[in-house]
Formats: C-alpha cells, sequence, structure tokens
C-alpha cells in the first residue's frame, strides 16, 4: 500500500507543472504582496452567516455583517480599481497552484475581474488548460486541475478569439460524467457570453446532457434551467438580438490575439456566480466564525 501511494505521489509531481510567470523574475514588495492576498481571498456572505443569527440575535448579527459586507465592498473595489496588482495575483496563482489545495480558485476569481492581464500571462494559464485537457484523466488530480480548468474558463469570458472558444467547447464537451456538471455549466456560460455559431450545436448537447441527466429535484431542475438559458442567449446574439448586458463576441471568422489589451466586459451575473466555486471555503469560514463567537461568549 505504501509503495502504491509513493508511485501515485511521484506520478502526481510530474503531472502538476507549475505555471511559470513574468511575475516570479519581477521583484514584488512583500507587503503588496500580502495585502492582494489577503484581498484575493474573500468569502461570500451567504455561506459565511449561515445559521449566526439566531445564536447571536438580530442585532448583533446585522451589526457583523454590515460591518463585513462593508470589508468586502472594500476587497471588491481593491481588486477591481487598484492598478499594478496583476503580476502579485499571477504569482500567488502560481505558488497555490503547486500545493495540493484548490485555495487558488480565489486568485482566479480575482483575476477574471481585471482588465489587464495581458497576452502573456493568458497564455500561461490557456497552455495549462490545454496541458490538462491533454492529460488522460488517470494522470491527474481530479479536484486540483479540474478546478483549475473552471476558474480558467472563467478568465476566458473576456477574451473572445476562435482559439479560445474552441478551449471552451474543450471543457464542456471533457466528459459526459454527472460530476462534471460545474465544468459544463462553466464553459456554457462562457460561450454564451463569447461564443459564435460554431458553439451552438455544443450547447444543445447540452441542454440535451442536463435534461437526460435530470432527476426530477430542484438541483438538476437548475442545472437544466441554466443550460437552457445559456443555449437561449447565445442563438439570440447569434440572431442579431443583443441584451443590456451581452457583449459583442469575435465573429468566427477574425482571429484577435489570446490577450487583448481592452478585453470584452463580461456579464454581471459573471462574477456572481463565480463565488459558488468557494463554497467549500466559505464552510470553512463559517465553522471559524462559530468558533470564535463561542470562544468569545465563553470568556
Amino acid at each position: 500500500m505504501l509503495t502504491k501511494f509513493n508511485i501515485s505521489i511521484f506520478v502526481f509531481a510530474l503531472t502538476c507543472a507549475p505555471i511559470h510567470t513574468h511575475a516570479q523574475d519581477e521583484k514584488l514588495d512583500p507587503a503588496r504582496l500580502k495585502q492582494v492576498k489577503e484581498m484575493a481571498h474573500t468569502i461570500p456572505d451567504d455561506t459565511m452567516y449561515l445559521g449566526l443569527r439566531e445564536e447571536m440575535g438580530a442585532e448583533k448579527y446585522d451589526a457583523m455583517k454590515m460591518r463585513m459586507e462593508q470589508e468586502e465592498n472594500e476587497r471588491e473595489n481593491f481588486i477591481l480599481h487598484t492598478p499594478g496588482i496583476t503580476p502579485y495575483l499571477m504569482f500567488l496563482l502560481n505558488k497555490e497552484y503547486e500545493s495540493r489545495g484548490t485555495s487558488f480558485i480565489s486568485i482566479m476569481v480575482a483575476i477574471s475581474k481585471r482588465n489587464d492581464l495581458g497576452e502573456v500571462n493568458l497564455k500561461k494559464i490557456t497552455d495549462e488548460m490545454n496541458r490538462i485537457l491533454a492529460t488522460p484523466s488517470d494522470k491527474l488530480n481530479a479536484s486540483r486541475e479540474t478546478t483549475f480548468l473552471i476558474g480558467g474558463v472563467n478568465i476566458l469570458r473576456k477574451f473572445p478569439s476562435p482559439e479560445n472558444e474552441d478551449l471552451a467547447i474543450r471543457v464542456l464537451t471533457r466528459t459526459d460524467r454527472r460530476s462534471w456538471r460545474n465544468g459544463k455549466l462553466a464553459a456554457a456560460e462562457t460561450l454564451a457570453i463569447m461564443g459564435t455559431k460554431r458553439s451552438l450545436p455544443h450547447l444543445e448537447q447540452a441542454q440535451k446532457w442536463a435534461e437526460s441527466n435530470s432527476e426530477g429535484d430542484d438541483y438538476w431542475n437548475n442545472i437544466v434551467t441554466e443550460m437552457t438559458t445559456y443555449n437561449r442567449d447565445l442563438k439570440r446574439r447569434m440572431e442579431g438580438v443583443r441584451n443590456d448586458h451581452t457583449p459583442a463576441a469575435h465573429d468566427g471568422n477574425s482571429r484577435p490575439g489570446h490577450g487583448s489589451s481592452q478585453p470584452v466586459a463580461a456579464d454581471g451575473r459573471v462574477q456572481e456566480k463565480l463565488y459558488w466555486l468557494l463554497g467549500l471555503l466559505g464552510f470553512l469560514g463559517l465553522m471559524a466564525a462559530v468558533v470564535r463567537y463561542r470562544r468569545s461568549r465563553a470568556v
């Protein structure tokens, strides 16, 4: 058993190549790096505060939630508007991706909000996505590398191009296993935003996949609804019916570069939905908040 474990660790080390970035060669300010890391690792409000209202009382709970929401807004503004932090985010992504956890998804969420990723950094991300997609699934770390695919396909939404559309289609069609539903949803939403008519048959197939897997419960009903919505949104764009939030995508013939200096602005719903990826972190935050509160009452 120990021998098999050691072999699996060796294979894992070979397949988990770090994302080398130019940020590694730059001199980064340690204080700034610490600040960016703290701001990027955020916890969704609706998971952090579950169950605390009854225990704390309405007044204390509301005051705490208001304070935390203000801090969350400050973090959001910091990530969106602070110049020069993308090299720090790329450095953190590389460092955390080398670890065995999936906390790096917070960094990828932050990167997806930025408008200054650049061609070089985007290529680092797409190269790793291509490596993962080309690697047999039994050679991958399922949670770590599939999480990277989801974070990466979210980032592609601001960079419409034939190459990136093809990459999103590959993520969408990677597998039909029910466990890959989150990956399919992320890729489908990306294609609804930046895809072309080439993506239509794949979204239609994804919708049929969701319908065939649905067990009639609320969870799968929501998946079917979202897949149907993404399929409809792309069809409307291809028909020239654009809503207020849907950006123009490439036409399938033009070939913009990987990292345009003026990325397309993503749908406002996209950034909100990214936070489901932090659900596990949110649960840990909830547990920590409960423990801190109970300790304060015991003193």
